[in-house]
């Protein structure tokens, strides 16, 4: 850069290397298929109190969600705990009606139901599948058709990943030169 001032630097170097809360974007982009409504089939109790006869807040189910977490042995534990602490915090935003948890690699090893009430840390655990095969989970994708899946890998596969039918969320991590 030069004799550039260092605030400039900065400056430029966040606009040439953006960093964004991923975390953050996965439950907004979960949170656009939970259904939240107000309903006049049950009143706000709190607010009946006051005498006033509001609707209350209900919240459907936003379907079937399908998580295909990579347990290939580029995955090292704490990132497989931080997928699963994330799709806990998913089932917790958005409420799905079933989830099922799928982990792969070179194929797919165990697949897991978690009903709402389920704490998933306690439910799933790492298993080492050897490579990453990324079109066995998608093909379970296709079979099963959830209503959305979202692949937790860190997109070190070679295949060319299949179509998948279904809406389906990448989520990447430490890999820049990822192409989709």
């Amino acid at each position: 850069y030069g004799s550039v001032p260092e605030n400039v630097k900065r400056y430029i170097e966040t606009l040439l290397n953006p960093v964004i809360d991923w975390r953050s974007q996965l439950i907004n982009y979960f949170s656009s298929y939970a259904k939240e409504d107000y309903s006049w089939r049950r009143s706000n109790r709190r607010m009946l109190a006051h005498g006033l006869y509001l609707p209350s807040l209900h919240s459907e189910s936003m379907g079937d969600l399908l998580v295909a977490i990579d347990c290939s042995g580029s995955i090292s534990k704490a990132q497989y705990r931080d997928f699963l602490s994330e799709v806990q915090g998913i089932i917790d935003t958005i409420h799905p009606s079933k989830t099922t948890v799928i982990n792969w690699g070179s194929n797919i090893g165990s697949v897991t139901k978690v009903l709402p009430d389920q704490n998933i840390l306690e439910e799933c655990e790492l298993e080492y599948l050897g490579g990453t095969n990324i079109n066995k989970p998608l093909k379970v994708i296709n079979k099963i058709q959830p209503t959305i899946s979202v692949i937790f890998t860190d997109g070190q596969f070679f295949d060319k990943p299949i179509k998948v039918e279904s809406d389906l969320l990448w989520v990447i991590i430490n890999n820049p030169e990822f192409k989709s």
